[in-house]
């Protein structure tokens, strides 16, 4: 069976390693539950809790990466309930129902981003290296497999920039 989707380099934790994968669209939806304060970063997930927040020292806070990484930002005080300013954490929400990660034999076709409708390469999976996908050592990307016969910054690019695909699992998911 074909599925429809977007590649992608997954990552569990948003560091470390992660491997060569592919979202299938059934599982994509629009993002209504998941959100962020743009004053205090208080993270709030409307499906667990549908009432906003209330000030608490055990709330959690999602601070964006490039303030994350400034040595002098200091975390702002939380909002009070009727203050906060929310807005979605990420435009889609991706179930892990929908996660594929690449294996060799799969059959892949990636498709152009500006005519989705465009196939730009076809083909099996044949990941060369010792080690599925890539992982960061010392602060640099270290990518441990790619695509034999395919140059290593256009493979880079479908999947950190998330180009439309079509996969035929050569082992598909239960």
């Amino acid at each position: 069976m074909e599925l429809d989707g977007i590649l992608h380099f997954f990552c569990e934790a948003g560091f470390g390693g992660g491997y060569w994968a592919f979202q299938d669209r059934k599982f994509i939806e629009p993002n209504t539950s998941y959100l962020i304060c743009n004053k205090c970063y208080l993270y709030w997930n409307r499906t667990k809790n549908s009432e906003c927040p209330t000030a608490n020292i055990s709330n959690i806070r999602n601070i964006p990466l490039d303030k994350a990484v400034d040595l002098n930002f200091q975390l702002p005080p939380e909002c009070e309930t009727s203050q906060h300013n929310f807005r979605p954490i990420a435009d889609e929400c991706w179930s892990y129902d929908g996660l594929h990660i690449l294996e060799n034999g799969d059959i892949l076709t990636v498709n152009s981003k500006d005519d989705p409708n465009t196939i730009i390469w076809k083909g099996t999976i044949k990941l060369s290296g010792l080690a599925p996908g890539c992982a960061h050592v010392n602060g640099v990307l270290k990518v441990f497999s790619f695509q034999e016969d395919t140059d290593k910054n256009t493979w880079l690019k479908w999947f950190f920039e998330e180009y439309p695909a079509k996969l035929i699992k050569i082992r598909p998911q239960r």
